[in-house]
């Protein structure tokens, strides 16, 4: 995320993370969906997809950590959607023209095997 607007510490901005469980052999169980926060950035919520089973696991608002959406079981082949996490940089540390990367990761089972993305 990049943001070149004059005050961008007072607002907030959204991670959408985009998923696909597919598989030719089963459905998943035990999947879900890791985002470690950058730093710099501080959580203000999340919201889930369908797919979510209960509110994400996430640090205080205000606080930088983890976000763990955790998935129903079993999750059909084939299932797709997205999930939003909404942060912000904290007031007064963050010149313009900062970039905040970030990556989630998704874990599963199908069968015996796990599966990581």
């Amino acid at each position: 995320v990049r943001d070149d607007d004059a005050d961008p510490e007072r607002r907030d901005f959204d991670y959408q993370i985009s998923y696909s469980f597919s598989s030719t052999t089963g459905d998943f169980t035990a999947a879900s969906i890791t985002d470690v926060l950058p730093a710099g950035v501080v959580y203000v919520s999340s919201s889930g997809s369908t797919h979510v089973s209960g509110p994400a696991t996430a640090p205080a608002v205000g606080a930088n950590g983890t976000v763990r959406f955790t998935m129903v079981s079993p999750l059909a082949a084939g299932s797709s959607g997205t999930v939003t996490i909404r942060v912000r940089y904290p007031v007064g540390t963050t010149p313009n023209g900062t970039l905040a990367t970030n990556t989630a990761t998704a874990t599963g089972r199908v069968g015996a095997t796990v599966v990581n993305g």
